[in-house]
């Protein structure tokens, strides 16, 4: 394991993303878990999880899936596996890991054939193991695309009440956002807390219920929830990110729209600013229009290829008190 920094490299983002990543958020957030006593740190080895489970088996809360697990996966790599882990006094208190999958045909029906969950089903699983997987985006949208899976969360009982798990979520997906490319964010989420922590907590963009794991005559319920990557990237990039007072989910449409603005402006007054410095170069006047301008992109009038690529409009429910 090593400290978040020594694994955090924003360089691959564009401005003004990788700025605000780099300077604000993530510098914030890590001194907002120092002051509390935390430290953050990364692995990225399933067997760090393993021996995080093993720490903390006696805890009901802890929840263990067959992703997390270096028996079932012999064939993950550094490159498809973050853990992050809260120390406390040298001890670790709390995880949170995502896992980098390739969903083909989907996602659906990688759960359902079980081929997400193990490298080898027919070796591997338990005769009486299943899954369904009722939502519609997990077949329809997951399709032959990577994702990144969010799984493994827990926080020690004696610091539920902190701050230490949303900062440590809300690193981890940076890491994830950093660190790989995928198309979207996924989770499953028990249905006790799938509104408090999906929506409210991850600020997640939809959520569906039915998806259920059986072995036998045991079965346990999950939402699905799934966030595009351009979401997750407006999320966090942004300074208000930092405040781990309230859920990101907390934050108001029209906190998330002025935070989209201020990007355009600032797009384009880059744009502007570099017009101005061709110009200088080519040894135009101000009056002059030009020459090089109708090279330059412009954020106002995004091309027709940018017309159409598919989005997904924002649609967080009202949140309960």
């Amino acid at each position: 394991m090593v400290p978040y920094l020594d694994d955090f490299d924003a360089s691959g983002e564009s401005e003004p993303y990788r700025s605000i990543l780099s300077t604000q958020v993530v510098p914030s957030i890590l001194a907002s878990l120092a002051n509390e006593g935390f430290e953050v740190l990364v692995s990225h080895d399933l067997a760090s999880k393993a021996e995080y489970n093993r720490l903390h088996a006696d805890d009901p809360l802890l929840t263990q899936l067959p992703l997390l697990e270096p028996q079932y996966q012999p064939t993950a790599t550094t490159q498809d596996v973050i853990c992050c882990y809260l120390d406390h006094g040298g001890e670790l208190v709390g995880s949170i890991c995502v896992r980098l999958l390739w969903c083909e045909p989907s996602f659906g029906a990688g759960m359902e054939d079980l081929s997400l969950l193990y490298a080898d089903p027919a070796s591997m699983a338990s005769e009486d193991h299943f899954v369904i997987c009722q939502p519609a985006v997990a077949w329809e949208r997951l399709r032959n695309m990577h994702v990144a899976m969010m799984l493994g969360g827990h926080l020690r009982k004696d610091f539920r009440k902190s701050i230490a798990y949303d900062g440590l979520s809300r690193l981890a997906r940076v890491l994830a956002l950093i660190t790989w490319r995928w198309s979207y964010l996924v989770a499953l989420i028990e249905p006790d807390v799938a509104r408090k922590i999906g929506f409210k907590l991850y600020a997640h963009q939809q959520g569906s219920p039915g998806v259920y794991f059986g072995h036998g005559d045991a079965v346990r319920a999950y939402y699905l929830y799934v966030s595009s990557r351009d979401h997750i990237r407006d999320l966090f990039c942004r300074p208000e990110a930092v405040d781990l007072s309230r859920g990101v989910g907390d934050l108001s449409m029209a906190e998330l729209h002025e935070a989209k603005q201020r990007r355009i402006v600032a797009a384009s007054e880059a744009v502007a600013a570099r017009r101005q410095r061709y110009d200088a170069q080519l040894g135009l006047s101000a009056a002059k229009p030009s020459l090089v301008a109708e090279h330059l992109p412009n954020p106002s009038h995004p091309s027709p290829a940018a017309d159409r690529r598919p989005t997904w409009e924002i649609r967080l429910p009202p949140l309960e008190d």
